[in-house]
């Protein structure tokens, strides 16, 4: 199984069960740091994978729902999406991570003053690091809601919202607008005609007020 390229895929079987013996928390806390560095290695690789990312997260969280770090490497994976949906979750799970519940209350953080926001002791990743991901997140939401502002301002500013959607509304009204005009120019052509032979009618029976009146309709 084992060559000089590595290891055979045919040879590898994915287990799952821990057991209950007195290794069974060790062999959780291996598939937690497994799922950890596969998360690390699709954020930090050429080609980034933001879903993938997140859901290597939360399987490690489903291990160890508690870990910390899982939890800023979601939100590190959130942010690598890009999308303002996305970086809303980064920056609310960053938040919690800093205590952002107990320093709107008021309330102490634990080992901290009042207002302060501190992490857990022990835990990772280090708070300036959680801190700084917050703000660079919240300053990315900032250039979302500018870019989403100028963008409603401009379809606005055209009496139009824009959009797939919008715009075959759009082409749909201004077809029945042109199906509405086609018919009523039909029905002036035909009454024109109508008249165009009432009038002829009278003036063959000589009743010239009567060819009088339809010429002026």
């Amino acid at each position: 199984a084992f060559g000089a390229g590595g290891v055979d895929d045919w040879a590898l079987e994915l287990v799952t069960d821990e057991g209950d013996g007195p290794c069974a928390a060790r062999a959780r806390a291996l598939r937690v740091a497994c799922y950890g560095n596969v998360a690390q290695c699709l954020l930090q690789g050429p080609d980034t994978d933001a879903e993938g990312a997140r859901r290597a997260c939360d399987e490690a969280l489903k291990l160890e729902p508690g870990s910390a770090k899982m939890r800023y490497r979601r939100a590190l994976a959130f942010e690598a999406s890009g999308s303002s949906d996305d970086l809303r979750l980064a920056a609310a799970e960053l938040s919690e991570l800093l205590g952002g519940n107990a320093a709107a209350s008021g309330a102490a953080a634990p080992g901290g003053a009042a207002g302060e926001r501190r992490l857990p002791a022990g835990s990772l990743p280090d708070q300036r690091a959680v801190e700084t991901a917050l703000r660079r997140v919240r300053s990315k939401l900032r250039d979302c809601g500018g870019a989403e502002r100028a963008l409603f301002r401009g379809c606005l500013d055209r009496g139009r919202l824009g959009g797939s959607d919008s715009r075959d509304c759009m082409a749909a009204g201004a077809e029945d607008q042109a199906l509405a005009a086609e018919a009523q120019g039909a029905d002036l052509e035909r009454r024109i005609g109508d008249l165009s032979r009432l009038r002829e009618a009278c003036l063959s029976e000589g009743r010239h007020a009567d060819a009088t009146e339809a010429e002026e309709a």
